[in-house]
C-alpha cells in the first residue's frame, strides 16, 4: 500500500518537505517515478559527488545495472569513497548462477558485498546525509511502475544505515 501511495503523491505533484538545517539550497529532496527521465541523472550525480560512502541495498541484481553502477562507482572509489552493497542471498542454485557474476564483479571492482538471507529494501544511502527509498532496485530490474524518493537529511540517512549495517 506505501508504493501505491508514494504513486499517487507523485502523480499528484506532492513534494517533500524540506528538511530543515540539514538541508542545503541545493540538495532537493523530492518523490520519483521509475519513468522520470531525472530520476536516473539526479542519482548518477549524487554517486558522483559522494566524498565518503556509498550503501546500496538491493535484493536483486541484473547484470547491466551492476555494470553501470560499476561504471559510475569505479570513478569515486578512485577518490576514496568507500562502496558496500547488501544483496539478498540467492535460493536456488539456478539464481546463484546468475548472481554470481554480478558479485565477482563487484567484489573485483574494490566493492565490499554483504550477501544476506533476509533483504527486501531498495535504498541507497550517500554520504550519511542522502536517502533514496522506494521501490526502485538500484542494481537490478525495476518495475515501470516504481517509485522512490530522494530525502536530504542527515539524521533520517544516518539511522537508515546504522540499522541496514547491523
Amino acid at each position: 500500500m506505501y508504493q501505491n501511495r508514494l504513486k499517487g503523491y507523485k502523480q499528484l505533484g506532492y513534494k517533500l518537505k524540506p528538511a530543515g538545517e540539514n538541508s542545503g539550497e541545493d540538495e532537493e529532496s523530492k518523490i520519483f517515478s521509475n519513468e522520470d527521465e531525472e530520476l536516473k541523472k539526479i542519482f548518477t550525480e549524487d554517486i558522483v559527488h559522494a566524498k565518503k560512502r556509498i550503501i546500496v541495498s538491493a535484493p536483486y541484481l541484473s547484470k547491466k545495472e551492476v555494470q553501470d553502477f560499476l561504471w559510475i562507482a569505479s570513478k569515486v572509489m578512485l577518490n576514496g569513497v568507500q562502496v558496500i552493497v547488501f544483496v539478498k542471498k540467492a535460493d536456488t542454485e539456478e539464481k546463484q548462477k546468475k548472481q554470481k557474476g554480478c558479485l565477482l564483479s563487484m567484489e573485483n571492482a574494490g566493492i565490499e558485498v554483504h550477501p544476506k538471507e533476509e533483504l527486501s529494501q531498495n535504498l541507497c544511502i550517500i554520504d550519511e546525509k542522502i536517502l533514496w527509498y522506494g521501490s526502485v532496485n538500484y542494481l537490478g530490474f525495476s518495475e515501470k511502475e516504481a517509485c522512490c524518493m530522494r530525502i536530504c537529511d542527515a539524521k533520517i540517512a544516518s539511522e537508515i544505515e546504522s540499522e541496514i549495517i547491523k
